[in-house]
């Protein structure tokens, strides 16, 4: 694999620059920059590059990690903060994850040898979501059949920046991310890149680990601010009444068709799945008329 890789690192510009959104969460991003330390590529031929997003709450980091640079970005959002590690970043290569994930050791060797392997210009990763409850809440039952599934979409043409890694002439080619959106600018982002023919790749050996949403809270936040964005994206979305109110039928065949899981686990995840469904009309029509407002 070291020969594959060291094709990419042929010229001058060497470096890979990891770019990671911090937003209050600074104890889980300790945990993600000491895998960055573990990586079994060479430390001298990546940067990481924090942003922190909260103008109000310094990052108190390690200085010991290498090569770490960080930023902050008062405009909020992820994707301006994605941005603002854009503007420094000197790598070749532009690798994302975020402060709660938790990459594999080879995680950029792999995702190095698949960019050399296949020339592709992008590769998405696999985003394994594990629950830190035991037993898990329904939430992270829920999460764990449902949360980030990359295959799908790379199979659509976009990724999520979780665990996303492109040459950097993608971003030279088709500009950054959109930032005025605070949900789906990933994929509005890769939708670009797509329709310009830069090839995406699917990489199931370069992983992350993303902890389980765990309350209903935490799921319903999401869910408003991903139908936020998709509001922002496309004006003329919406979501059907009579529809939000059938059961997810596509959900209860995909968890019927996993054996491995208990039949606990397969009952709440089908609730919480029922519960959001319903509840994405109801954040839909309160956005739409002004009475709520996507959460960061």
């Amino acid at each position: 694999m070291s020969e594959i890789i060291n094709d990419i690192f042929a010229e001058d510009k060497v470096r890979v620059s990891v770019i990671i959104p911090a937003y209050r969460d600074t104890e889980r991003l300790r945990k993600c920059l000491k895998c960055l330390e573990r990586q079994t590529l060479a430390a001298d031929l990546f940067e990481i590059i924090v942003v922190n997003n909260d103008p109000d709450e310094g990052l108190e980091l390690s200085s010991d990690t290498h090569n770490l640079i960080v930023l902050e970005e008062p405009r909020p959002g992820s994707y301006a903060a994605r941005n603002r590690g854009l503007e420094v970043a000197r790598g070749a290569v532009i690798a994302f994850t975020d402060s709660d994930c938790l990459p594999d050791a080879d995680w950029l060797a792999q995702g190095l040898a698949a960019l050399a392997q296949s020339g592709a210009d992008r590769v998405a990763g696999q985003v394994r979501v594990f629950a830190t409850n035991r037993p898990p809440s329904a939430v992270e039952c829920y999460e764990t059949f449902f949360a980030f599934d990359q295959p799908a979409n790379v199979a659509s043409g976009v990724a999520i920046t979780a665990n996303l890694i492109a040459r950097a002439v993608v971003f030279e080619a088709i500009g950054a991310f959109d930032d005025t959106l605070l949900s789906g600018g990933d994929v509005e982002w890769n939708q670009r890149a797509t329709v310009a023919g830069f090839s995406l790749s699917y990489v199931d050996g370069c992983r992350v680990l993303h902890p389980a949403r765990s309350n209903w809270d935490e799921i319903s936040r999401k869910a408003s601010r991903v139908i936020g964005g998709k509001i922002a994206i496309d004006p003329e979305y919406s979501v059907s009444l009579a529809r939000s109110l059938m059961p997810p039928v596509e959900a209860c065949i995909r968890i019927l068709k996993t054996p491995s899981r208990s039949l606990r686990d397969k009952v709440l995840a089908f609730y919480v799945a029922y519960r959001l469904k319903v509840y994405r009309y109801s954040i839909h029509r309160r956005l739409r008329l002004g009475t709520a407002h996507a959460e960061r």
